[in-house]
């Protein structure tokens, strides 16, 4: 048996997935946004990413690597995240994976390249709506995927020409 736990880390709202054996389970958007303060919300996040986690024997926890795109900032408090999570999992003995998202989307079927963020994030969402007939949001649904990609389950295939109506209007 196995659980693997998705994690679409945010400096203000976190999505997280849980599957079992290939399947989907549960998910949970933890929305810190109305915290100004970074300071006032990375230990109120940590804190309910951890007991989220704690409700399931999970056995890996995947969680998306933050990549710079212009904000240094940003990736340091994301890695700041991702440090704190990549510890609680050593301390409970849960495998860390820690991919590129040009990774994980690979693996699930979705377009790479040099789309706009805007796309790729409306991709995703597509993807879970289609896949789990869930209307969620674009961390919500990454962090699905990402959990997704975790098993060996064939290929959603969104590309950006099935999102561009949803982008552009």
């Amino acid at each position: 048996m196995s659980i693997i736990a998705g994690i679409d880390g945010s400096t203000s709202k976190t999505g997280i997935a849980i599957f079992k054996n290939g399947k989907y389970i549960d998910h949970i958007l933890i929305d810190y946004h109305k915290l100004t303060s970074f300071e006032d919300r990375f230990p109120e996040m940590t804190r309910d990413i951890m007991s989220y986690l704690e409700k399931w024997d999970v056995d890996k926890i995947i969680m998306e690597k933050s990549v710079l795109k212009s904000n240094i900032d940003t990736v340091q408090k994301l890695s700041m995240l991702a440090g704190a999570i990549m510890y609680y999992a050593v301390s409970n003995g849960i495998e860390f994976k820690n991919p590129v998202p040009t990774e994980w989307r690979k693996i699930i079927g979705l377009s790479q390249g040099r789309t706009k963020r805007e796309i790729l994030k409306a991709e995703a969402i597509k993807a879970v709506q289609i896949t789990y007939g869930l209307d969620v949001t674009d961390d919500e649904a990454e962090a699905i995927l990402i959990a997704r990609s975790g098993f060996d389950l064939p290929q959603i295939n969104i590309t950006s020409d099935d999102v561009s109506d949803e982008v552009w209007g």
